[in-house]
């Protein structure tokens, strides 16, 4: 039985905080007599995971999910990112990583996981991480000047440039 469950046996419960006892089977015995069992439920407590990493970086550089196994390992996990992609990990256990290099700002979140325990993986399948990409995208343009020229020569004042920051945090 796993950690949660409830045994019935001829209507004594038995749970993981009270494990074992006695339950009489009234003319239970083949000549009528009450029979006395002697109960003992092993509860298994089934593996958790949580994955971890929310982070911020740059287009380009990798960041590290982590995930938090407790209550056993070599778990199977389907881990989707918020575009709907999945990838299928196995042999996961407490402390493995797995580094990611997104293109744009994403969440993670664990949509399955298994393990060769009899009772199922907990985890949360509400809980997420982000990985923000912090991406320099700009608009660079030029004005005429009133002559109606652009930029011509350098140091002189015929003309103007103008950038315009459009994704990033500053400082750029």
């Amino acid at each position: 039985a796993c950690a949660g469950d409830t045994v019935l046996v001829e209507g004594t419960a038995f749970t993981i905080q009270d494990p074992d006892g006695l339950v009489t089977i009234f003319n239970g015995a083949a000549n009528g007599c009450d029979s006395l069992l002697s109960v003992i439920i092993n509860f298994t407590i089934p593996p958790e995971v949580e994955l971890m990493g929310d982070d911020i970086l740059c287009l380009g550089d990798t960041a590290s999910l982590e995930f938090e196994v407790d209550n056993g390992g070599g778990l199977n996990i389907v881990l989707a990112e918020e575009s709907g992609q999945t990838q299928v990990l196995s042999g996961i256990g407490n402390g493995s990583t797995l580094d990611v290099i997104p293109e744009f700002s994403t969440s993670y979140t664990i949509v399955s996981a298994s393990s060769g325990n009899p009772c199922p993986v907990v985890f949360d399948p509400t809980d997420t991480v982000f990985v923000g990409v912090d991406r320099i995208v700009g608009s660079l343009s030029s004005e005429f000047n009133q002559s109606g020229f652009q930029i011509r020569c350098a140091e002189q004042n015929d003309g103007e440039l103008i950038l315009e920051m459009l994704e990033g945090s500053p400082t750029y």
